[in-house]
Formats: structure tokens, sequence, C-alpha cells
């Protein structure tokens, strides 16, 4: 069976702002970049964006750093890896917001006509 994604309309709001969100604390340097591509992904696929140029895009910085050890995953790594790693990690963050950042800036924009259509439509019913 194929998924559906986001069905509900107020869930389907509230990942549109999480995506915009997130896009504009990665465009502002807030996050990490790959981080926050990790996360895209996710939201990317359950609001049918999956396929669009700019998430493909994010999806391939992903798919090009995923071997490397960021957020929570990082807890369990040993310190000393860890610390031969951050040189590759410093050189991919700084690769993947060249690389993606507009990308993330058209996924945001894509995200926040959506919201403001949901909002014209939710204005609009009875």
């Amino acid at each position: 069976k194929e998924d559906a994604g986001v069905t509900d309309p107020f869930e389907e709001r509230e990942y549109l702002k999480l995506v915009v969100s997130t896009c504009q604390a990665m465009i502002d340097r807030q996050t990490s970049f790959i981080l926050g591509t990790r996360q895209l992904r996710s939201l990317s696929f359950s609001l049918k964006l999956d396929y669009t140029k700019d998430a493909l895009t994010l999806t391939a910085i992903d798919s090009e750093t995923d071997s490397l050890p960021l957020g929570q995953e990082r807890q369990y790594w040993n310190e000393d890896a860890l610390r031969r790693l951050e040189p590759e990690i410093v050189k991919a963050e700084k690769w993947a917001y060249e690389v993606g950042v507009d990308a993330c800036s058209g996924l945001r924009t894509i995200c926040e006509k959506r919201l403001q259509a949901l909002r014209h439509e939710g204005n609009n019913s009875p």
C-alpha cells in the first residue's frame, strides 16, 4: 500500500511550519545544515514533496553525509573517533550549505505558499 502522506489539515499545517522554521534555521546557520537535511527528508516525504527538485537536492546531501555522526548518535561514538572526524564534519557542513542553501530556500518558499493556501481555504470554509 502506498503511503498517503499527511491527510489531516491541522497536521499538514504543523509539518509545513516545521519545514519553514527548519529551513530558515539552516539558512541562518542556527542549526547544522546536515542535521536539518535529515529532518527535512522525513518531513518532505510526509508532505509529498520528496520528489521536488529542492527536496531531491537535500536528500542527496543527506545521502552523501549519512555516515557522519551528528546529533544524538554522537553519544554512542568513541571520543577519539569523533575528534578525528571533526575536520571532515566541518568540511561536509560547509559543502552541504554551499550545495543546499538555494534548495533549502526553495523548499521553504513552497511550504510558505502551501501554508498561505491552507489559511485561505480555512477562511473560506463554512
